[in-house]
Parts: structure tokens; C-alpha cells; sequence
């Protein structure tokens, strides 16, 4: 057996330590790159904690935006059928104004009907035979010079002469147009502010609206060959006139429209 000297030994003793420090540089390095190992792992872990999370955010808003398309189609469905209920109602009113407003027109063409063969069986019908001219009495006037409204007037009972509630109105209106109105330059003017619906409701004893004497102020209007006037005044509304130039106005002012005051045809 070699004997070892000692220079031998302390060179095998420096060798065995710088082993033992490069072991221990190199376990130093690994538990190094295991710390860096985890740490990467748990960036890895938390990005896929992340990415599951979103995923699953994803999926609740996914979930969210199909509730809300349901409601939305829901909503546009209630939405179609109250467009079409309105619709179908709109399309009902259409037809019942318009069978309305045939009807109106109906009425309407029957009231002029109505009161054209008042005209004229007025104008055929010598009404003083009826009611005699007292002797001493007759001013020279002849039955067929008076207009319609004027002949109505002077009926004693008008609801024989006609069934037209617009003509029965008209013809109150006229007999008291010199008492309800007021004089000016044109003539007797009845205004909106003299309250004239009130005075014919008193008079006819009937409650009544705006229409009602306006179609009443129409038929009298016709009624009278243009002796009196239904108009829109911008400053003081729909009024009534009985123009002074008319004949009518000169017999209606001096009273000549009594049975007697009209002369018996010869």
C-alpha cells in the first residue's frame, strides 16, 4: 500500500472542497430556477384562473344578451299586436265616419229635399184664403212676393207647414231678429255676444248646441233669398244680418208680416 504524502492530501483535500462549492453554486442555481419554475406556474395558474373567469363572464353576459333579445322580441311582438289592434280600430272608426258622414249627407239632401217642397208648395198655396184679409186691411203686399222664411213666418202653427227642426229654429230666429239683434248701418245684426242660443232654447223651450243654431241660421239663410246673411266675422264671430237694402227688412220693421198685412190675390 502507497503511502500518501501530505502534499498529496491537501491537494485531494482542495479538490474535494471546490466540488463541494460548485455543488453547491449548482443546487443553488436549480433552487433558483425551481423558484422561477413556481413563479411562471403560478403567472400559469392565475392567467388560467383569469381565462376561466372570463370565460365564464362570457358566458353570464352571453346568457344576459339572449334574455334581452327574448324580451326585446317579446316586447316588438305586444308592440305588433298593439300596432294592429290600433290598427283595425283606426280602420272601424274610418268606416264608421264614413257611414257617418254618408248618413249626414243623406240627411242633409233629405232637409234640402224637406225644405224645397216647403218652397214650393209655399209658392202654390195662397195662404190668405186660409186666414182672410179683413176688410180695410190689405197694404197692396201679394203672397208670392214674400220669401220663403217670411210665408213660414206668418203660419200660426209652423209644425204644419213643416217636420224640419232647422226650419221650426229659423223661423224663430227671423221673427225675433229685430228684438234679439241690434241696429246698425247693414241692418239688424244678431252677434255670438248678443247670446243668441239662450234666446232661441228660451223661445223654442229646448236645450240645444252651437251646430244646431248654426244649421237653424243656414236654413234661414236660404230660406230668405239672401233678404238675411249667415257669416264669419273675424271680430265678432258668426253672426245673422237682415240687410237693410232688402225688401224683406222694410216689411219685417214696419210689421207687415201678420196674416192680415198680406193682401188677398185677386
Amino acid at each position: 500500500m502507497c503511502e500518501v504524502t501530505r502534499e498529496e492530501f491537501e491537494a485531494l483535500k482542495r479538490v474535494v472542497y471546490q466540488l463541494e462549492q460548485e455543488n453547491e453554486q449548482q443546487q443553488a442555481t436549480i433552487d433558483q430556477l425551481e423558484q422561477r419554475d413556481k413563479q411562471k406556474q403560478a403567472v400559469i395558474e392565475k392567467q388560467a384562473k383569469q381565462i376561466k373567469q372570463g370565460q365564464q363572464e362570457r358566458k353570464q353576459q352571453a346568457e344576459q344578451i339572449k334574455q334581452l333579445q327574448s324580451e326585446l322580441d317579446q316586447q316588438a311582438e305586444h308592440h305588433q299586436q298593439e300596432i294592429d289592434e290600433q290598427a283595425e280600430q283606426i280602420e272601424q272608426l274610418e268606416s264608421e265616419l264614413s257611414d257617418a258622414t254618408d248618413h249626414s249627407g243623406k240627411e242633409r239632401a233629405e232637409l234640402a229635399g224637406r225644405v224645397s217642397e216647403i218652397e214650393q208648395t209655399l209658392e202654390d198655396t195662397d195662404l190668405s184664403d186660409q186666414t182672410p184679409t179683413p176688410e180695410g186691411a190689405n197694404t197692396g203686399i201679394q203672397q208670392d212676393e214674400l220669401t220663403p222664411i217670411e210665408q213660414l213666418a206668418r203660419s200660426d202653427d209652423i209644425d204644419e207647414v213643416t217636420d224640419s227642426q232647422s226650419v221650426k229654429r229659423a223661423v224663430s230666429i227671423f221673427r225675433n231678429l229685430t228684438d234679439w239683434g241690434s241696429k246698425t248701418p247693414k241692418g239688424f245684426v244678431l252677434k255670438p255676444a248678443d247670446n243668441p242660443l239662450r234666446l232661441l232654447e228660451a223661445d223654442q223651450d229646448e236645450s240645444l248646441a252651437w251646430k244646431q243654431y248654426y244649421r237653424a241660421a243656414e236654413a234661414l239663410e236660404r230660406l230668405s233669398h239672401g233678404s238675411v246673411t249667415f257669416f264669419d266675422s273675424d271680430r265678432h264671430g258668426k253672426m245673422i244680418c237682415l240687410h237693410e237694402q232688402s225688401e224683406a227688412f222694410e216689411r219685417v220693421v214696419n210689421g207687415s208680416l201678420s196674416a192680415s198685412s198680406v193682401g188677398a190675390t185677386s
